[in-house]
């Protein structure tokens, strides 16, 4: 299956505001982000979840994406939060809001 950019997706079905946009894809955050720059300056409140820790656990430096992830989405126009919580998962999601 063909992969197809988002914001070429959202172009050819007529997406001119979200709301919120959640993304979970694993480590593949360096190559999806890049993709949604359009939709981003569109978005009002987005949530990118990275995955560290694994990188930590040993499984492969692929899911190391963290500083990528809060860069880009600040440079993105977003202000950005992170949550405090005892799941280990939880420190790794990048919450961002566009005021304004």
């Amino acid at each position: 299956m063909k992969g197809v950019v988002f914001d070429r997706l959202c172009s050819q079905v007529g997406i001119d505001r979200i709301d919120y946009l959640k993304m979970n894809i694993e480590g593949a955050e360096r190559f999806a982000l890049p993709g949604c720059r359009e939709a981003l300056a569109r978005t009002r409140y987005v949530t990118v979840a990275a995955h560290d820790f694994r990188a930590d656990r040993g499984e492969g430096e692929e899911f190391r994406t963290l500083e990528f992830v809060r860069e880009f989405l600040m440079d993105s126009g977003f202000e950005l939060t992170m949550r405090e919580d005892p799941r280990y998962y939880v420190p790794y999601h990048v919450h961002g809001v566009r005021r304004g």
